[in-house]
């Protein structure tokens, strides 16, 4: 543990509840892929120096690399020899003090989200756990003084596994060809997809639709994110309008991905597989 400079006292700087949290909130990944988060300070006025914790269940998650930046930006910046991650005690660490410049003590004030730690992690096990924040420990000045601090954990977990169902995807019935003088209005895509019964636990998905338009501009539209159980089916739509191609007259394709999500979340996603659905047509 970093040894923050002592003060005269310890009584609480007259500022706001600093926040350390880890960045993203949701975290998802393959069974050995890796993935980065961050553990970032924010709402801290004057900070001096920080010693931060962050354990995680080396069963699931193996860290492979740690860095630290230079949040105060001069040289006179301490990094601890306790910079560091170990899947032996499932934690990592990063503290840092800002030295005094000719007998003055040196801050920063942070006012939006900064990193302090950089993480990446593989995935070991297709399982879902916390990345804890377990201390989160600043000083700062005039002292230093430590402040009031709240903490926001991530969570981290392998997606599902899902595949498609014929014919992966399409619009709504009626929509297959559209007309201009009947008013060209949006068409609703369709996408079908399984949670396949390997899985071991329910899950969600959706999909991203690509429009190829008949100039060969491409829209991507994300679908809404459906749950699911092992072995379950879903339909996911989203609206395409023709005016985004300036009612290009022709055939439109559609190709479509697959979201594997650990929530509803799109930030818990991950890009699956890609193939084509069927065509549509817009007619003068």
């Amino acid at each position: 543990m970093l040894v923050i400079p002592e003060a005269p006292s310890l009584l609480v700087h007259a500022q706001g509840t600093a926040v350390v949290a880890v960045d993203p909130a949701i975290s998802a990944a393959d069974v050995g892929a890796s993935f980065t988060v961050s553990v970032t300070i924010n709402s801290v006025d004057m900070l001096n120096g920080y010693d931060i914790v962050l354990t995680y269940d080396p069963t699931i998650l193996s860290c492979t690399g740690e860095s630290s930046p230079n949040i105060f930006g001069s040289p006179n910046f301490f990094v601890s020899g306790h910079n560091f991650c170990s899947d032996g005690s499932g934690s990592a660490e990063a503290a840092a003090v800002s030295l005094a410049v000719n007998g003055v003590a040196t801050s920063v004030t942070l006012t939006s989200p900064t990193a302090v730690m950089i993480l990446t992690f593989m995935a070991l096990s297709p399982s879902f756990t916390t990345l804890h924040i377990s201390q989160a420990d600043l000083a700062v000045l005039p002292g230093p003084t430590m402040p009031p601090v709240t903490t926001f954990d991530g969570t981290f977990g392998v997606p599902p596994s899902l595949s498609f169902i014929l014919p992966n995807a399409t619009v709504a019935p009626g929509q297959r060809v559209s007309k201009i003088s009947t008013g060209a209005t949006p068409v609703t895509l369709k996408g079908f997809i399984m949670m396949d019964s390997s899985n071991v636990r329910a899950g969600f998905g959706g999909v991203t639709f690509d429009v190829i338009d008949p100039t060969g501009a491409d829209t991507p539209i994300q679908s809404n994110i459906a749950f699911m159980f092992p072995g379950g089916t879903a339909t996911v739509t989203a609206t395409y309008d023709f005016a985004t191609s300036g009612n290009a007259i022709g055939t439109y394709h559609i190709v479509v991905t697959l979201l594997r999500c650990t929530t509803p979340d799109l930030s818990s996603c991950v890009s699956g597989a890609t193939t084509q659905g069927l065509f549509f047509k817009l007619k003068s």
